[in-house]
């Protein structure tokens, strides 16, 4: 199973493919990894590194896609809601991760491949969502969401442009 979970990352993160997993789990100590879903559909985590395995999140019961402007923005941040969470304990090492939102047709469109190194000493978190984009499959550009000016207090000519 450990291999076949490698396997499927390597299909979009080459380097996941690189070395077979360990049979065994590394000794030492572990850091939390806390994945929130913030996807209006369950998410499978796939990982790999020093430790290999998956983790299925449920679906965010009220959570919507989101723009690309905005996720980055806005995801996971609502304090009133509870996100699903799934926490991890990794050893330290080189990590890759496949975040798996979609079923069937869909899944290859909504999965996402990344990288990350886990070190001694640090808690991690991570907020997995979903950005809508052309039903197409174009690569369309966004729309900026609406942004409303903000009022700045007026800088005396004499100023302008000076640092200290």
């Amino acid at each position: 199973r450990k291999i076949a979970i490698a396997a499927e990352i390597a299909d979009d993160r080459a380097a996941a493919g690189r070395r077979l997993p360990p049979s065994k789990a590394p000794g030492g100590p572990r850091m939390e990894l806390v994945i929130s879903n913030d996807a209006p559909n369950a998410v499978e985590v796939l990982y790999t590194g020093p430790v290999t395995g998956s983790v299925t999140l449920k679906p965010c019961v009220g959570c919507k896609r989101y723009s690309a402007s905005a996720g980055p923005r806005l995801a996971c941040k609502d304090s009133g809601r509870s996100y699903p969470k799934a926490r991890l304990q990794l050893p330290a090492g080189e990590y890759h991760f496949l975040y798996k939102h979609g079923t069937g047709a869909t899944s290859r469109v909504d999965s996402y491949a990344a990288g990350s190194k886990v070190q001694s000493g640090y808690t991690y978190t991570s907020c997995t969502y979903v950005i809508e984009r052309s039903p197409l499959g174009l690569d369309l550009p966004t729309l900026p969401d609406y942004i409303e000016p903000a009022s700045a207090p007026p800088v005396s000519p004499s100023r302008a442009g000076s640092s200290r």
